[in-house]
């Protein structure tokens, strides 16, 4: 696949204005995600961004496939004290994209999604570092991407094949940036700040889904969001509480 670089300085320089961290960016690398957390001497919310990633990460270990046009950018954070409802974070991540890209709506735990495709997604990872504790948020966004590879070519698309508009990467980068920080200070104050708003955004909830574990798929009514980010299933009169790390959940009809 040919890199087609996108951000010039100018670009760059309106991105390193609005960052209140670092701003390390690479033409290409394997991942955002594992440039920031290899780099421990970075500031609090520095931000990392890559033309092209060759080995870019989804969740449950996919892989993300990037193609020509995306944005693929991630927020370092070192927290004072790792929370115990970070899993969360991955949802707060999700919301903050959500509110950045209009007509927008989130697919539990949180793929972005337009037009019943999916346009964006989150991966967090962290690391302990003797006290310190590091999470990289790594967002992956189709921006201006027009081809997608065939194996995902009928679930994905862009903002600019949804709008029909090319996108100002560097303008959209800024946004999702802005946008993540607010919903970090809200989610500080706990999940249950942010959790009614990611409800009305999620297509996932008051809807019949296949959830998957280990290949094997049950049918069940999505009912809303837990308070600690996990998914509120029913069936057979149950209640259950879905973790987002062991399952996949997909519409019965479609993707989402």
């Amino acid at each position: 696949m040919e890199l087609v670089i996108v951000l010039d300085r100018n670009d760059l320089k309106r991105i390193e204005n609005k960052v209140s961290g670092g701003l390390f960016y690479y033409e290409s690398t394997a991942s955002t995600n594992t440039e920031a957390l290899n780099s421990i001497d970075a500031p609090d919310k520095s931000l990392f961004i890559a033309e092209n990633q060759t080995a870019g990460k989804g969740r449950l270990g996919r892989r993300w496939e990037a193609s020509s046009g995306g944005i693929y950018m991630t927020v370092l954070l070192k927290p004072e004290k790792m929370r115990d409802d970070i899993s969360a974070l991955t949802l707060a991540a999700g919301l903050a994209v959500a509110r950045a890209i209009p007509k927008s709506q989130i697919k539990w735990p949180n793929d972005i999604i337009l037009g019943g495709k999916k346009a964006a997604g989150i991966l967090l990872e962290s690391k302990i570092i003797g006290k310190t504790g590091i999470i990289a948020a790594g967002i992956g966004i189709n921006a201006n991407n027009t081809e997608f590879p065939e194996e995902i070519a009928e679930k994905a698309t862009s903002i600019r094949l949804f709008s029909g508009k090319e996108q100002d990467k560097a303008a959209l980068i800024i946004r999702v940036y802005d946008e993540f920080l607010k919903v970090y200070s809200e989610f500080l104050k706990g999940f249950d700040k942010i959790r009614a708003e990611y409800a009305r955004r999620c297509v996932t909830v008051n809807r019949e889904v296949a959830v998957i574990k280990n290949s094997e798929s049950r049918k069940m009514y999505a009912v809303g969001i837990g308070d600690a980010g996990e998914l509120l299933a029913e069936a057979d009169g149950k209640t259950e509480k879905i973790n987002a790390g062991e399952v996949s959940v997909r519409g019965i009809m479609g993707y989402c």
